[in-house]
């Protein structure tokens, strides 16, 4: 799944009231794709060419 799939995913999961371990967890997997530097939180994803042929926006 995409990073703007994950974030949706945690959208979702607030929603529905899910138990906090799972947002938990799907807060991870976005903080995952994260890089500090200079005080900015960057983040940044690697999708392979055939994922990159879908329009996601």
């Amino acid at each position: 799944m995409s990073l703007f799939g994950k974030a949706h995913y945690l959208m979702a999961l607030i929603l529905v009231q899910a138990p906090e371990p799972v947002q938990a967890e799907a807060r991870d997997l976005i903080r995952s794709h994260g890089n500090e530097t200079g005080g900015k939180l960057v983040f940044g994803e690697v999708l392979d060419f055939a994922y990159r042929q879908i329009h996601d926006s």
